[in-house]
């Protein structure tokens, strides 16, 4: 009787250590998968936060030339320097995670500016900040906010032609975080999509897609999108609202050096 009692014992040990052993092994398979993919989704956050929309690049090297042939030489040189400025924090910013909301702030009046002299003053914008949101501690994404404001000059306000375009740009506290509302009173999403050529596509929206996923799945940031019409009851120009909300935002992944100038 013992040694049959003593031959289960060993025969359910040896079964215990088996499947513990398994388990073991699959644990740590499982935390080597999940390091690969956060490795492989780091570099394709890299690698995203490194494309610039080219569209954008080629309409101000236009406006660049434009002003050059028509021997504007103020307007050419203070373009060309807002522009330097620009692509200079583009590459400070592309190398970091995350950039201060203070920093994207100041990349977006850069931006804006440039774009207003491109379209001759075509619209006005305003920036505006909660005054319970501290800029300089609140983190995001870099260059997340820029494709939705471009998309909305370029395919929203640049169709209005009688310089009543309006854009506005809040970022205003929330519960879950912070989010940013891009409002515009161009003709809205509908009608551009009905006068916009097939063949164009929006890489700076599709690199911004592709980035928020991955920051999802990295645990950077989560990021969360709603657009609606600004003022549907107006239907030649009835505008675009951008909501983006970021939260759950990874504050180990915040730069520890102020680019700021």
């Amino acid at each position: 009787l013992w040694f049959k009692l003593t031959l289960i014992g060993l025969a359910l040990l040896l079964m215990f250590l088996f499947y513990k052993n398994r388990a073991n092994r699959q644990r740590k398979n499982l935390i080597r998968e999940n390091e690969t993919k956060q490795k492989v989704a780091e570099l394709e956050l890299s690698a995203l936060r490194a494309q610039m929309n080219p569209h954008f690049v080629f309409n101000a090297l236009g406006a660049i030339q434009y002003y050059v042939q028509t021997q504007e030489v103020e307007k050419a040189d203070e373009y060309l320097t807002s522009f330097a400025r620009l692509m200079r924090m583009y590459l400070e910013a592309s190398k970091e995670k995350l950039i201060s909301v203070a920093d994207e702030i100041d990349l977006l009046k850069i931006y804006t500016s440039l774009e207003k002299m491109r379209f001759e003053d075509l619209f006005d914008m305003e920036i505006k900040v909660d005054e319970r949101l501290d800029i300089e501690e609140k983190f995001l994404p870099g260059m997340l906010i820029q494709p939705f404001v471009e998309n909305a000059i370029n395919h929203g306000l640049s169709h209005r032609r009688d310089r009543k375009g309006f854009l506005k740009i809040e970022f205003l506290n929330d519960p879950d975080g912070f989010r940013c509302e891009i409002t515009d009173n161009g003709i809205g999403y509908g009608n551009a999509k009905k006068i916009k050529p097939s063949k164009h596509k929006s890489q700076g929206m599709n690199i911004v897609r592709d980035k928020i996923e991955t920051l999802r799945y990295s645990g950077v940031a989560e990021i969360n999108i709603t657009v609606s019409d600004s003022n549907p009851n107006d239907k030649k120009y009835p505008g675009t609202k951008i909501m983006i909300l970021i939260s759950k935002v990874n504050q180990n992944e915040k730069p520890q050096i102020n680019h700021r100038r």
